[in-house]
């Protein structure tokens, strides 16, 4: 189990190294975009998202 983590980890790396060379920039500045603006975008639009819907399966329904 120890080594299939490692071997994911391993893995996650050299993309990111890919995509840094692929953009022209560092591994650091692919991995600030992703973990540190994109996660929490994605969290808070996801959130947002659930109040919504959260919001309209409360209400009533309408009967005829």
């Amino acid at each position: 189990m120890n080594n299939l983590v490692n071997l994911t980890f391993n893995y996650c790396v050299e993309l990111l190294f890919l995509v840094a060379d692929l953009c022209g920039t560092t591994y650091e500045m692919v991995n600030i975009i992703l973990f540190v603006i994109g996660m929490p975008a994605i969290l808070v639009i996801q959130f947002v998202i659930i109040v919504f819907l959260l919001g309209k399966r409360s209400k009533p329904l309408k009967t005829l």
